[in-house]
């Protein structure tokens, strides 16, 4: 005659075989959330430049730009980000660069530092702040007059002429700073000796300074 299985005992396998898998799962998630709230960390800044107003020329010889309007932040990071300092470089063509696409370093290039409040954004912030170039006597303005390059003379009246405008943004993520250029705009002239002065810009739209996290790092300028 068959004995009787104990009913007892089979509740308790069955609880051990259920309850053994549910704390490792358990143990997992919270070793998950724990590296993830202490260890894990994402860093992406991006920046829009708010720039209405069109450079025109002057004269022959000269044009007139313009500071951009405002400089938008946005951290889409999980850590602050500090932004200490900006500028803005005038591109021009030479006849060893006679096109330029990017914001390279390279040819003759005019800088003016902008008046800027060094900021901290906190993690998925968004900051704007207007801005005006600081001049080397001290003084501020929402404008500056510059020469043309020869090239860039001879080129406009092919309506080819233009000037890049770019900007530099230095700014801290933890313990490393970062100096990252960016494009602005591209302004383009002809007509230049024409009763009225003539010009068009392209403007580049959002750009994205810094993309990275604990397991990559994608760094774009």
């Amino acid at each position: 005659m068959r004995r009787p299985k104990n009913t007892k005992e089979n509740q308790s396998s069955w609880k051990s075989w259920i309850g053994s898998p549910t704390a490792w799962l358990a143990l997992l998630l919270s070793a998950g959330n724990a590296f993830y709230s202490i260890f894990y960390y994402s860093d992406e800044l991006t920046i829009i430049t708010q720039d209405e107003s069109a450079a025109y020329t002057l004269d022959e010889n000269k044009v007139t730009v313009f500071s951009p309007a405002a400089f938008v932040f946005v951290n889409s990071g999980t850590r602050p980000v500090a932004v200490t300092d900006m500028w803005v470089f005038f591109d021009q063509p030479n006849k060893d660069y006679p096109e330029r696409e990017d914001c390279s370093p390279v040819g003759p290039r005019v800088g003016l530092q902008m008046v800027f409040q060094p900021s901290v954004l906190k993690p998925h912030d968004i900051m704007t702040q207007t801005t005006k170039f600081h001049m080397q006597d001290g003084s501020t303005s929402t404008s500056f007059s510059m020469d043309f390059t020869q090239e860039n003379a001879a080129k406009q009246k092919d309506g080819k002429g233009y000037v890049l405008t770019c900007g530099s943004a230095t700014y801290i993520v933890g313990n490393r700073e970062f100096h990252d250029t960016f494009r602005i705009a591209k302004v383009f002239f002809y007509d230049m000796n024409s009763n009225r002065s003539h010009s068009f810009r392209l403007d580049f739209g959002p750009e994205t300074l810094l993309k990275r996290n604990l397991l990559w790092t994608s760094v774009m300028d």
